[in-house]
This record gives structure tokens, sequence and C-alpha cells, in this order.
């Protein structure tokens, strides 16, 4: 069983007072590949996403991700099939993963990407949790040698 929490903060609009309201949902499945989450800045993080291609990819990236990694190969083969079953051009495949992380929903190059666990996740929301604090601290380190 996955557990998620979800903290809401909001502000009094007569007394100024900020409310701090944290929800835990559990999610039970069968099998560990059976879902993704897609968290709500996810939707936001979408929002320029002009092209159903995007979309698609995305959504094909998604279901294709590492459990507790969402890692994702794309070999030459591996985008063959892929091309084949969205039924999109190899351009505009490209230019779709190109545009993906332009958004910040997906990271990586050269056949190797990653789901932005931010938005999207396949696993359990301790790894997610670990994973996210690991990524913020890399990018803090990275921010304070430079």
């Amino acid at each position: 069983m996955s557990k998620l929490q979800h903290i809401e903060e909001t502000t009094d609009a007569t007394t100024g007072e900020l409310k701090t309201v944290k929800k835990t949902f559990s999610v039970k499945t069968k099998h560990k590949e059976d879902f993704f989450f897609v968290f709500l800045s996810a939707l936001n993080a979408m929002e320029p996403l002009s092209r159903p291609s995007d979309i698609k990819v995305l959504m094909h990236l998604c279901t294709m991700a590492e459990f507790n990694t969402g890692k994702v190969a794309l070999t030459a083969q591996e985008r063959k099939r892929i091309l084949k079953a969205l039924k999109v051009k190899a351009q505009s495949f490209t230019n779709s993963l190109a545009r993906l992380k332009t958004a910040g929903l997906i990271i990586g190059g050269k056949g190797e990407y990653v789901v932005n666990p931010q938005y999207f996740w396949k696993g359990t929301t301790d790894e997610r949790t670990a994973l996210l604090k690991k990524r913020s601290a890399e990018l803090l380190l990275k921010y304070e040698q430079g």
C-alpha cells in the first residue's frame, strides 16, 4: 500500500491567520505497475503544451517509466515501436520530447530520460519523497557552488 500526503495551506481572509491542513490518502494496488500518480502541479506544467502529440508522448513515457525511478530508456527499436503505437512521425516525436523537456516534465536526452517525479510518479511515495529531497539538495549544492 502506498500513502500520499497532501498539505494545503490557506490564509483566513478575515484574520490573516495561516492554516495548514494535512490529508493522508492510501492507495492499494494488486501490482506495482497498475498505476501512476499525477499531481495537481502537473496540470499547470502541462498547460503550455498545445499539441496533442505532446500529451500522447508524455502519457506513453509515464506508462513506460521504471518503478521507483521514473527512468525511461528510448532505444532506436523502442522509438520505432512508440512511433507506430502513437501514430506520430519521427520528427514530431523528437519535437514533443524537446517541448516536454522545456516544460520541465521530463529530463535527460540521448535515449535516457526521466519523468519528472514532481509531477508524475509510478512507485512508492516514500521513494518519491526521498528522490525529491535528494534532487533538491543537489540543486542547492549546484546553485551554491556556481
